[in-house]
Formats: C-alpha cells, structure tokens, sequence
C-alpha cells in the first residue's frame, strides 16, 4: 500500500512538472511530453574523411550516387568539406577531424528497383568494393502474413573508401522522387 502511495505521488508531480512546462512558449509537445527540438529541419549524414583523401572520395562518392556535376564544396574552419544534395537528405564528406566514424550505416541511398539495388551491388563487387552487409532480399508480408511483395526489396552496406558504411537499399512502397 505504501509503495502504491509512492508511485502516485511520484506520477502525479512528473504530470504536474509536464504540464507545467507545456505552458512556456517555445515548447514543443511529443507524445505529451514537453521538450525542445535540438535538430529542427536537419537532415542528413556527415562521413568523415581525413585531410587530404576528399577527392578520391569525391570522386567515389559521385561514382555510387550517379552525380556526374559532382557535390557543393567549400571550407569550415580550415577544413574541406562537400556536400551532395539527394531529395531533401545532405551527405557531407568532410575532413574535420572532430567528426567520428559511424559504426553503423545511417544513410541508405534508395534507388527505384529492386534490379537497381542488385546491379549497384555487381558493379562494386566488380570493383573489388568491401561490404559490410551483402545482397540480401527482404520480403514484405502483406497484413495476412502473405509474402505479397516477396524480394520486392535488396539491402546491402558498402565501405567507402575510409570505412565508413553507407547503405543501399529500395522501396517498392515509396520509390524516391
């Protein structure tokens, strides 16, 4: 009984302190909680690169995402930078040694089949390209548990030049515009 006394007051002061923080402006709600947006309109990923190795993988990285005019370039602080524009996600390649190398694939370019997806793939296995993850399909059931969309979709995670992992996938649901 004393434990179930605890917990509600304990509930009731966390409701209360939310509730009283939905009311200062600027505030956003998520899920009924109150927090402030730290990444507001920020899309994309930044690969490390050192100093020095930007234009391999520039050139790499045109290659991969077909941008034959090439990425945006500039300078930050004294360090090299390039940024290429896909839809409405930025992939910068940037030589700020303050950047850490992502142990996980976080940006997956999505091409518009799943025969796109494969060839890439032959392509760079061609090139003696590393992968992090191989070819694989993936099948999609339907809400019945039917394999309705059955290797409708490839996956795999290549190495860049540096190590870092970029994935490659499709999606037969949301095709890239």
């Amino acid at each position: 009984m004393k434990n179930n006394l605890l917990a509600a007051a304990g509930l009731a002061a966390f409701t209360a302190l939310v509730v009283s923080r939905r009311k200062h402006n600027g505030v956003a709600e998520h899920e009924g909680l109150a927090f402030k947006p730290k990444l507001k309109g920020r899309k994309g990923v930044i690969y490390p690169i050192p100093e020095g190795k930007l234009e391999p993988a520039i050139i790499w990285y045109n290659a991969l995402l077909s941008e034959p005019d090439g990425p945006r370039r500039g300078s930050k602080d004294g360090f090299e930078y390039a940024v290429y524009k896909l839809d409405d996600t930025g992939v910068r390649l940037d030589t700020n040694p303050k950047y850490p190398k992502l142990s996980q694939a976080t940006f997956y370019l999505s091409l518009n089949t799943a025969a796109e997806v494969a060839t890439l793939y032959s392509e760079l296995k061609e090139s003696n390209a590393r992968f992090a993850e191989d070819l694989k399909p993936i099948n999609i059931p339907d809400l019945k548990g039917h394999n309705v969309l059955a290797q409708a979709v490839n996956v795999f995670v290549v190495y860049d030049l540096e190590g870092n992992r970029v994935g490659v996938t499709n999606n037969p649901i949301y095709p890239p515009t």
